[in-house]
């Protein structure tokens, strides 16, 4: 593995993480040789014991063969239990290797809003579990049919020919079915995701739909999707049930067919009762991993297909680790004709936005309602990438620094907190491991916290519950304040920061804001609060996604009141004080 300095791209780290793979199948294949040449064992045991054993009466024989046969059974026995480790050890590692990876692609995902081709982390799961399974073993008993087959051939061809005829009836039964259920299994596959990514969306809004009243209606949708997910949940399982009884039923007639054939040959003479047991069992063998992967199958598909889209969503992931550490952002942010589109047939909410904000500088983004005010502060915070053009940070893009290092630099507020399960501390200093309490309470002191959180039963060792179930809308709005601040960040962004604020709270925003300015910080604020835009020096107006006006605070508040003052009195423009959320834009 190369040394963690080295610049990895997503597809070469599933590459390193498929090497270990590779290595342990390709042991789990000899060890599985081994195996099936012990299986030669009993038969060869049956022989000796009808044919020469009985025969010659010798006790003496009949010890030294049994005592032989047990220890090739025991050894069989042990290879196994082998190869049942390696799979379920290269499984658990393949996981690990890639949780990581398939985690941060699917936040980066999610933060873009493409979960849909996001990576996602139940499909690496789906995939090792199909490897670790007890079944996947008999993919390598498979190749081993037509040895066996070789064997019965040498004890009579015409036992041969029953078996070879046998087994290929057997595998054209299975191709022929399984072709058949081929779609409806991609097709449950596909709407399982979909509903299950359907369940999240619902339960991470439920108090919305219970305020709302949309619980029934929601409901009655996700009943729909249900029925249509069991209905080809059903065909697949009606197919599968169908091939298991047939197969059983194919195998148990050849079992008996050969027993018979068997016993044919042996009154005409053409063979010792011996081999006629040595034939049924190798039949029995050679079809035995035919019928286990019939009936395994929907887990190996199922399993192939989620190593398939998981793989190709980590190869469409970018590079995330530059060759070059660049050093913490601490001076210009600039926009050089930045649009931005959220899907390729969608209108742009943002065009053409170009501007700069000096080192130390502050800047105030106002306008009226999916002006994209949220939109540029994701742009300009790194959450989300420009369709066209470029944000830079000291005269590079977001994209040239590690997530690690530009999200350290960076503080950023949205204007709906989200927040995980975890405690106090555990929040503010954004679950790094290695966050000192001294920069946790640094960060709650700024935000004017510490004293709440000291209240609280726990103190800064109180969970939170998912989503911060147990704050007040001000008090998450506050801690995801805390949150931005922690590290003393070089870029605070903060989109509409007081929204749930009491006086006490916005008190607190405010000091938080005029200390960071006073350390050099670059504040960034989405606001039409007056208390907030007296505190940056630049503002920018935007209208429809483009920038109307800017230029120093004072300038656009005198042209935005003349505006208003000659405005016809049903058409005024939205004024710059008081508090107005803006939604997804």
């Amino acid at each position: 593995m190369p040394s963690p300095n080295t610049p990895l791209s997503p597809e070469t780290t599933l590459r390193h993480a498929l090497r270990p793979l590779r290595k342990a199948l390709g042991a789990a294949a000899l060890f599985s040789a081994g195996m099936n040449l012990l299986v030669l064992a009993l038969p060869l045991y049956i022989l000796q014991v009808f044919d020469r054993v009985l025969t010659g009466q010798s006790v003496e024989t009949l010890i030294v063969l049994t005592g032989l046969v047990l220890g090739l059974l025991a050894l069989q026995a042990a290879l196994d239990i082998v190869r049942g480790t390696l799979l379920r050890r290269a499984a658990a590692g393949l996981e690990m290797r890639l949780s990581a990876l398939t985690m941060e692609g699917a936040l980066a995902a999610g933060a873009q809003g493409e979960r849909e081709a996001a990576a996602d982390p139940a499909d690496l799961r789906e995939a090792a579990a199909a490897v670790a399974a007890p079944h996947a073993s008999s993919l390598f008993d498979l190749p081993w049919a037509p040895a066996f087959l070789a064997v019965i051939f040498l004890l009579h061809p015409l036992l041969g020919a029953f078996a070879a005829t046998a087994l290929g009836l057997l595998v054209l039964l299975a191709f022929a079915t399984l072709r058949a259920a081929r779609l409806p299994t991609r097709g449950a596959a596909q709407r399982r995701i979909a509903a299950g990514r359907d369940a999240i969306d619902y339960l991470r809004n439920a108090e919305a739909v219970a305020g709302l009243g949309m619980g029934p209606a929601l409901a009655g949708r996700w009943a729909g999707t249900s029925a249509a997910l069991l209905a080809l949940t059903g065909r697949v399982n009606a197919s599968v049930a169908a091939v298991l009884s047939v197969t059983r039923f194919v195998r148990m007639s050849v079992q008996a067919g050969i027993i018979g054939l068997g016993a044919w040959l042996a009154i005409s003479g053409q063979i010792t009762p011996g081999a006629m047991i040595a034939a049924s069992i190798l039949m029995g063998r050679a079809l035995a991993p035919a019928e286990q992967a019939v009936g395994c199958w929907k887990g190996w598909a199922d399993g192939w297909a989620a190593f398939t889209r998981l793989r190709a969503a980590i190869r469409a992931m970018p590079p995330h680790r530059p060759a070059v550490a660049l050093p913490p952002p601490r001076g210009q942010l600039a926009l050089q004709d930045v649009s931005f589109v959220p899907a390729p047939s969608a209108r742009p909410i943002l065009e053409g936005l170009s501007f700069s904000v000096p080192a130390g500088g502050s800047l105030g983004i106002i306008g009226p309602s999916g002006a994209g005010k949220s939109t540029l502060a994701r742009l300009i915070a790194g959450v989300w990438a420009p369709t066209e053009g470029r944000v830079t940070l000291d005269g590079a893009a977001h994209s040239q620094w590690s997530p690690e290092r530009i999200g350290a630099a960076i503080g950023y507020l949205p204007q709906e907190v989200q927040l995980l399960a975890g405690t106090v501390a555990e929040t503010i200093g954004r679950f790094r491991p290695d966050a000192s309490s001294a920069d946790v309470l640094a960060a709650a002191r700024a935000a004017g916290l510490h004293e709440m959180i000291l209240a609280l039963p726990a103190g800064y060792d109180t969970p939170i519950g998912r989503g911060g179930v147990a704050l007040s809308g001000g008090q998450r709005q506050r801690l995801g304040l805390a949150r931005a601040l922690f590290g003393d960040p070089g870029l605070l962004v903060l989109d509409e920061p007081n929204a749930s604020l009491d006086p006490e709270g916005e008190a607190a925003l405010i000091g938080a804001m005029e200390a960071a300015s006073g350390r050099g910080a670059m504040v960034i604020v989405v606001s039409h609060s007056a208390s907030l835009l007296r505190l940056v020096q630049d503002v920018v107006v935007l209208r429809e996604g483009r920038v109307q006006a800017i230029g120093p605070r004072e300038s656009i508040v005198a042209r935005l009141r003349a505006a208003s003052a000659s405005a016809p009195a049903p058409h005024p423009p939205e004024p710059i004080s008081g508090t107005e959320g803006e939604g997804s834009a």
